[in-house]
């Protein structure tokens, strides 16, 4: 039940876009589709301690015969591209969230937080309120998945299929 603090969607998509910051969205950990036109250049060091290697980054080149990238979670040509995918992150889906679009909004959020020890107690025990209730939901979802299961290999033993 911490109280957490995220860039909100548009500063993410934006950040992304420029500095390929989040780079593993998909199995396989494949950070963007390789395109032998053009490696992605990768701005000098914004959130990382130590500098990416420029040529391991790739996007498609972005023009009329382009591959659609739209949809693709390995691609960011734009914003809109990398907001399509990353409004699914988990962060974006719990609630009790705090979300900041500029540095200065984050300093505030989190001086607002610790200078409110009552609003922090409030969001943890929301907070631990929805993950229970998300874990009943899973807990049932899954029970519900094994008893078909067994029913169905009940079924197959008789015969039936």
């Amino acid at each position: 039940g911490v109280p957490l603090v995220a860039p909100s969607l548009r500063l993410l998509s934006e950040l992304h876009v420029q500095t390929a910051m989040v780079s593993h969205k998909v199995a396989g950990n494949i950070p963007w589709r390789l395109s032998a036109q053009r490696a992605r250049r990768v701005p000098g060091q914004v959130f990382h301690k130590y500098p990416m290697r420029s040529n391991s980054w790739y996007v498609p080149d972005i023009g009329a015969s382009a591959p659609c990238c739209q949809h693709d979670p390995n691609d960011a040509c734009d914003t809109q591209s990398a907001a399509a995918w990353l409004q699914f992150a988990d962060w974006y889906q719990w609630p009790h969230i705090s979300y900041f679009d500029t540095p200065s909004e984050l300093i505030a959020i989190v001086n607002a937080l610790l200078a409110n020890e009552t609003r922090r107690f409030e969001i943890s025990t929301s907070m631990r309120r929805f993950f229970e209730h998300e874990r009943q939901r899973t807990e049932k979802h899954a029970r519900s998945a094994l008893v078909r299961a067994d029913s169905f290999l009940k079924l197959q033993r008789i015969g039936f299929s």
